[in-house]
């Protein structure tokens, strides 16, 4: 008995003096409050974004299913949510190929945005933000074979680049210099 009031005891004293963690609030009076849609993860991500016209916070949903009838499910999405207390999110437009995947001449599926977790990186500079699906995924040889290449978009105001090096064509291949290709290309020989 005498050993487990003495263990308490150094359980507590560890625990009051070697704290491994602790949090703070910008305002703990008045603390911003921002929702989401329910299961979407939302708040997986988060960055301040200050352009020169207005000051927002940017949210990552990873698992926020777009709206609009869409084959893809669980896509992911970004919010921007106003400083002010009043102000509702709303979801910002980064990917301009549309609610569905991409398809090849032939008509096969070259895409797969479902469960992509678009959102799931968030970040900002200036009047950029950059956004990222790592889970994305691509088909070079068609439909039966699925490459996690990841991508990502950088918008600046209505202007939007997609980036995704390891993304390719079969016709390309031979000369792409991304590294999982190369090791893809390895593995086939």
């Amino acid at each position: 008995m005498a050993l487990w009031i003495l263990l308490r005891a150094l359980v507590l004293l560890y625990l009051h003096y070697f704290q491994h963690c602790s949090s703070f609030n910008l305002d703990v009076d008045k603390p911003s409050v921002f929702s989401g849609p329910q299961g979407s993860y939302f708040g997986f991500s988060v960055d301040f974004f200050t352009p020169s016209t207005s000051k927002s916070v940017l949210i990552g949903a990873p698992r926020a299913n777009t709206t609009g009838s869409s084959s893809v499910v669980e896509r992911g999405a970004v919010y921007s949510c106003p400083w002010s207390a009043a102000s509702n999110c709303q979801q910002l437009q980064f990917d301009s190929s549309g609610m569905n995947d991409r398809k090849n001449a032939a008509g096969a599926q070259m895409e797969f945005k479902s469960k992509q977790w678009f959102g799931a990186s968030v970040r900002s500079f200036g009047e950029h933000i950059l956004a990222c699906a790592p889970l994305y995924q691509w088909s070079t040889y068609g439909f039966s074979e699925r490459e996690p290449v990841g991508t990502c978009f950088l918008k600046n105001k209505d202007s939007v680049v997609e980036y995704s090096p390891c993304r390719s064509s079969e016709s390309i291949l031979d000369s792409c210099n991304c590294w999982c290709l190369q090791e893809k290309k390895q593995n086939k020989t």
